[in-house]
């Protein structure tokens, strides 16, 4: 197992139906990146509920993560799959289909939410990347980058694992593999 050695806090939420605070650390000595990868692969979706993307959620629930400290806090929103669920609780709306007019109503829910959560990391320290999914969810990613506030810079898609180890390198000044984990 790798360690890093961070100075940063850092959280980690599933963008799924509803989404769930997987992660969180404050600075200190963490394992890289194996605590990520065991948490994605402990996302399940519950019995009897579709698969779908609930940007609006996500951002909600990182605007309430405090980390008791006045660090500078960088934002990395990032996502596979197109909007298509919004609202919170047990039963948010839309239909989970990367689908006219379900994703433009569940990217217009998720705008709000992420011009406040950037504005209270400072717009320059919003990122958004869009990784493996459709074009579909790299147009809104894009989007919400600027609806946010954010420099159209801070958006990034990466169709594969380099691209993807590319836009966390260029964000975070330090080069990131796949094969930390």
């Amino acid at each position: 197992m790798y360690y890093l050695l961070t100075l940063l806090a850092v959280a980690l939420l599933a963008l799924e139906f509803s989404v769930q605070k997987l992660y969180q650390k404050k600075a200190g000595v963490t394992p890289a990146a194996g605590l990520f990868f065991n948490a994605v692969n402990g996302i399940t979706i519950p019995s009897g509920r579709q698969a779908g993307t609930n940007w609006e959620a996500a951002l909600k629930q990182a605007n309430t993560i405090n980390f008791g400290d006045t660090d500078q806090t960088y934002v990395i929103f990032f996502s596979d799959g197109a909007p298509t669920f919004y609202g919170s609780g047990s039963s948010p709306s839309g239909s989970g289909q990367e689908e006219e007019p379900n994703m433009s109503d569940s990217y217009n829910a998720a705008t709000d939410d992420a011009s406040t959560l950037a504005a209270k990391v400072g717009t320059d320290r919003f990122y958004t990347i869009f990784a493996y999914g459709t074009n579909a969810g790299s147009t809104y990613m894009k989007n919400l980058t600027t609806a946010a506030g954010a420099p159209a810079g801070n958006n990034y898609s990466a169709a594969n694992t380099a691209e993807l180890e590319e836009a966390f390198a260029a964000i975070t000044g330090n080069q990131i593999h796949a094969g930390d984990v």
